[in-house]
Order: structure tokens, then sequence, then C-alpha cells
């Protein structure tokens, strides 16, 4: 049986556009900006619910210590985990890189627990690993997606680089949604209240 282009199914045209706008890579970037950009709302709920968090605790330096980890953590992933990608393959590497943001997102959102000092330094920890795979992210995501269009065009036996420029352009786009979604999750968890036990689930679910 011999079916031409005419006669395919049109769902693969609809799986194709779908994988086109949603891919482990976009996926993964809307996570990197998400979790750059919640550690603020997520304190200020733990210091209206007067819960582990004031900001005069430790020399009035603990918003920046728990603000910077996640970036020190960055640098850190970038400058190991594109070699982990050319070690081992970019899927492998970026699946590495992966689960380790969703490893330490898990584990910074319910590790933190005990007194003030003992919760803010496993946050700052756990943040500063969860930062590790962030910035492994960056150089292996967007070389997933350019080698994924590449892959497109080779099979279309297009040779311009338009479907790769999409790939690595639209990994940003999902970095403009991350940085925008903490804010509606602010704002539907704000009706929680202003407790401490509030306090601490409204920083939980960020």
């Amino acid at each position: 049986l011999v079916v031409n282009d005419e006669e395919r199914p049109a769902a693969s045209d609809g799986q194709s556009c779908l994988s086109k706008w949603v891919t482990s890579s976009y996926i993964a970037n809307f996570g990197v900006q998400y979790n750059y950009s919640n550690i603020s709302i997520a304190l200020l709920f733990l210091s209206n619910g007067e819960k582990w968090y004031d900001e005069d605790m430790w020399s009035g330096n603990i918003s920046s210590i728990l603000k910077s980890a996640i970036f020190a953590g960055s640098i850190f992933g970038m400058m190991t985990m594109g070699y982990v990608g050319d070690v081992f393959g970019l899927k492998r590497g970026f699946a590495i890189t992966s689960m380790i943001m969703v490893i330490f997102s898990l584990v910074s959102a319910f590790g933190p627990c005990g007194g003030d000092d003992q919760a803010m330094i496993i946050l700052g920890i756990t943040r500063f690993f969860l930062g590790f795979g962030i910035g492994g992210c960056y150089p292996l995501s967007a070389a997933k997606s350019a080698e994924e269009g590449k892959a497109e065009n080779d099979k279309a036996g297009v040779e311009d680089d338009a479907q790769k420029n999409w790939g690595v352009g639209m990994c940003m786009v999902w970095q403009v949604l991350g940085s925008l979604m903490p804010y509606a999750v602010a704002m539907a968890v704000t009706p929680f209240g202003d407790s401490s036990n509030a306090a601490m689930w409204q920083f939980r679910i960020l």
C-alpha cells in the first residue's frame, strides 16, 4: 500500500503543530524563568505570615543571599552541563539537567522545616542546586531545539535555518510565560489568608 502526502491522515499535521509549540525544551525554559521569579513572591508570603522568614535575619542580608543562591548555582551549571551534554549526548545531558531542576524545585518547596534559620539554610542550599539545573538548561535546551529544528528541515529537504531559528526563539517565548506565571499563582493562593500555616502552604505551592 502506497500512501502519498495528500492521503496522509490530517491528525499528523495537528500533532506536528502541537509539537512545534510544546516540547520538552520549551517547558524546561518555562520552568527556568518561573523558578527565577517566584522567590520574591514566596518570601513576601512568608514575611506576611511571620513564618520562617524575616528581612532582618542574617544581618539583613537574608533576602539577597536567598535570591542570589540560584544565580550562583546557575553559573556552575552553565560551566559544567554543556560539557556533560558533549560527553553523554545532548538528549541524555538535557534529561539529567531537567531532572535536577524538577527534583530541587520540589525539595526547595517542601524541604524547609524546623526553626527559622534551619528552614532558610535548607532553602538557600536547595535553591543553589536548583540553579545548577537551570544553568545547564540554558545551553542544552537551546542546542536541543536547534537540533530538532535542523532534523525537521533535513526530513523535509529544506536547507534554510528557519525551523532551527524558530525552535531557539520559542524557548525564549516560554521564558516570558514562566516569568509571568508566579504572579498568577500568587493571585490564586492569596485568599488562603495571612496566618502562619497559610503562609507555609502559599510558599510551598509557589
